[in-house]
């Protein structure tokens, strides 16, 4: 279907499964992160929630690598394969490649680029400069015409008060944090990081909870409501994509044997002192 896409991680060439599976297989990087991709689209077209009929050995027709390969990519945890029901799924597709993931997103882009126009307009600089034929005055559209009168407009005590009542670390000054602090008087992200305030307290990625700062550093707030730090701790299914430790490494033949040797002489070496 034509305008199909997913959203992808910059940095998927230096996640930990990348590295692994580089490691493991011999294969090159490009092969690794073509492979995988490949996957994720094939998914994309063939599933509606991340789990599509197909064996591990028409995955390898399909795509490419050995049965190896895909052994070491269901072990970093991005990929499931039921034998018995001969089907595969891609964990965490939920919260990655599904359509409301997709929305959110694109919601995130659309927010940021109109906060960008309304910067400009602000600072004098007219239309945006990547697209001349827009006005500094983008045209409304559906709820957020009826969100526009000043009524509705949220106040930097409002987000002090939210913030307050949320339970994240407490902000202990009548103002905003002097890094950004324009932010504050921008009607769209005060707007956002009232949504993101609510959402914090649920995000996963934060064993101390979330700070003030956070919330005014650049894109922050972008992040949390397109879902990036969604999911409460715990309830991940396999690795998800680097966002939890890998498992630990076993040791296996000649590596094993070198390992419980040198093992072996430590504890000598101890016990003779």
């Amino acid at each position: 279907m034509a305008g199909e896409w997913i959203p992808i991680d910059c940095n998927l060439a230096t996640k930990p499964e990348v590295l692994e599976l580089v490691d493991e297989t011999g294969e090159p990087q490009d092969a690794v992160i073509g492979r995988v991709v490949q996957l994720w689209l094939w998914a994309a077209m063939n599933s509606e929630d991340g789990t599509a009929r197909m064996t591990v050995r028409r995955l390898a027709r399909l795509i490419g690598g050995s049965d190896t390969f895909w052994a070491g990519v269901q072990r970093v945890g991005w990929l499931e394969v039921d034998e018995a029901t001969g089907t595969v799924a891609i964990p965490g597709w939920e919260r990655r490649f599904s359509s409301s993931a997709k929305a959110r997103v694109q919601a995130a882009v659309r927010h940021a680029k109109d906060r960008e126009v309304r910067r400009s307009c602000a600072q004098g600089e007219g239309a945006d400069a990547s697209d001349p034929g827009r006005s500094c005055a983008p045209e409304l559209r559906g709820e957020e015409k009826r969100n526009s009168s000043s009524s509705t407009r949220v106040t930097w005590q409002e987000i002090l008060k939210a913030w307050e009542a949320s339970g994240l670390k407490p902000w202990k000054l009548e103002r905003p944090p002097k890094q950004n602090a324009h932010l504050a008087d921008d009607p769209d992200w005060c707007r956002d990081a009232m949504a993101a305030i609510e959402r914090l307290p649920k995000c996963r990625f934060f064993k101390t909870p979330a700070t003030m700062l956070q919330l005014f550093s650049p894109g922050f707030v972008d992040k949390v409501l397109a879902g990036s730090f969604d999911d409460a701790p715990g309830k991940q299914s396999g690795r998800d994509f680097a966002d939890a430790p890998a498992p630990p490494r076993a040791f296996t033949g000649d590596v094993a044997e070198a390992f419980d040797r040198t093992r072996r002489k430590l504890a000598a070496a101890k016990e003779g002192t």
